[in-house]
């Protein structure tokens, strides 16, 4: 069998896999950018509107406009509401969407992977994308990761018309994630820069045309864009400059920190051998000066812009959300890409080896999260939901637990993330509730009961998120456990 069947049976492999996890509420929510993206897809999915009254106090505080959601990119909430106006607003359709963006994720990485010749990270792919993908919720990254590694992959193929797809995908991943945009501008670059370089080389000027149809398939997606957005273009750039401002760490020095306190987290220092080993791989291969050979003339370009673009994502102070998984995701496509050279043959397997072996350790924490992850039982869902309906109140303030596990993604008119709102910068205190203000709070953010797993109690990892309190403005009427 060829290596797009082997793929394709073993992303269905893992495809029951993950349905089968579904059913116990895999991936599930994340307990914050849900109500921010989701709700936006909601919205639209519902009124044509790009517009998330969930988080409208945030907006409001912040000095955003409360009747739009220009703070990102749109792509995603308009694929995400689509899909909700096709299979229908609930959680069991949300579920679909993210076990479908690993699937597809997983089957680009392993064909990826296999076009390089590297069998091992191939089957280590569909892991390292679920550990990814895990934490994002229904982020903007479950459909931008999707378009990212598509654009690599069909660059893998030397042909005008997968070259000019590929400029297609990689712009909608500008559309969609503005991480993942950092990524997909650096490639653009790279080859422009080939192009005008090096086209008097017989590897680049054989395939001259393919250069060409791929900025003109990038140049085709960005014109809709504006076009589309005719005049929301300036309202858009404005409000995620604002956004981005508001996030900011302010410095180089305070980005660089905020990093080291990223890798200081848990087991996330186990990333820093595999991001080393993709700075390491491409300079080794450089070194070895390689023969000629027809991948390397684009999988070197894609190396060093993917590089280039983790560079500028920790050197700017420009904040992006999953930056450092987005970082250990993208340094295993540059060690698959650089392990394309022949002279590397003889220690292929041995590097492999020990890069899934990476992979692994700097990840071992998912699945234990995983275990954290109950859905809440029926009877749980009627006594709060019974409670509520008895405990007067003009605002639901909730996260994004009760938004999936409570209101199945359709919660009351008068719902708000309390996570996105005044309370939470300002008052976070439950007496500091207003008469006819309800928060709807996972015990596990007042008495969390921890992990206990062969002994060893993980802190880190709540087990009773799917039990509620209701709390309200007299601290008498709070739920205690």
């Amino acid at each position: 069998m060829n290596k797009t069947l082997w793929s394709c049976l073993y992303a269905l492999g893992w495809l029951a896999l993950w349905i089968w996890l579904a059913t116990l509420g895999f991936p599930g929510p994340r307990g914050l950018d849900d109500v921010s993206h989701g709700g936006a897809a909601v919205h639209w999915a519902k009124t044509g509107v790009l517009e998330n009254p969930w988080i409208s106090d945030w907006l409001k505080v912040n000095g955003l406009l409360e009747h739009r959601f220009y703070i990102y990119p749109p792509l995603h909430f308009l694929v995400l509401g689509s899909w909700a106006r096709l299979f229908g607003i609930s959680a069991v359709s949300f579920q679909a969407f993210q076990i479908c963006s690993l699937a597809t994720s997983s089957l680009l990485a392993a064909i990826l992977f296999l076009r390089t010749e590297n069998k091992l990270l191939a089957l280590a792919a569909p892991f390292a994308l679920t550990a990814y993908l895990w934490d994002d919720g229904v982020r903007a990254e479950t459909t931008a990761v999707v378009l990212l590694l598509g654009g690599c992959v069909l660059l893998l193929w030397p042909s005008r018309w997968s070259w000019f797809g590929a400029g297609l995908l990689l712009a909608a991943t500008c559309g969609a994630s503005p991480s993942l945009a950092l990524y997909a501008l650096a490639i653009l670059l790279a080859l422009i820069c080939v192009l005008l370089l090096w086209r008097h080389k017989e590897p680049v000027r054989s395939r001259q045309s393919c250069y060409y149809f791929f900025v003109a398939g990038f140049l085709l997606v960005s014109l809709i864009v504006v076009v589309a957005l005719n005049r929301e273009l300036p309202s858009f750039l404005q409000d995620m400059l604002h956004h981005s401002q508001l996030l900011s760490p302010g410095s180089m020095t305070g980005n660089l920190a905020l990093y080291g306190t990223m890798l200081s987290f848990g087991l996330q220092w186990l990333k820093i051998p595999l991001i080393a080993t993709a700075l390491l791989l491409p300079a080794i291969v450089v070194l070895l000066k390689p023969e000629s050979e027809p991948m390397r003339t684009i999988s070197a370009p894609l190396c060093w812009s993917l590089l280039m673009g983790s560079c500028v994502m920790v050197l700017t102070t420009v904040p992006l959300g999953q930056r450092l998984p987005t970082i250990e995701l993208v340094s295993l496509i540059v060690i698959g890409l650089s392990l394309s050279t022949r002279r590397l043959a003889s220690r292929r397997f041995a590097i492999q080896f020990g890069v899934c072996g990476m992979i692994v350790a700097a990840n071992v924490m998912t699945p234990l999260d995983a275990l954290t992850f109950n859905k809440p039982n029926k009877v749980e869902v009627a006594r709060v939901l019974e409670e509520l309906s008895q405990t007067p109140h003009e605002r639901i303030f909730a996260d994004d637990y009760a938004l999936w596990w409570l209101f199945d993604w359709n919660p009351p008119p008068n719902f708000s993330s309390y996570r996105f709102s005044y309370h939470h910068e300002e008052q976070t205190a439950p007496t500091s509730l207003k008469d006819g203000e309800v928060w709807i709070v996972p015990q596990s953010e007042i008495q969390p009961v921890p992990l206990r797993l062969f002994g060893h109690t993980f802190r880190s990892l709540p087990v009773n998120r799917n039990v509620f309190l209701i709390l309200d403005s007299s601290i008498e009427k709070n739920y205690t456990r």
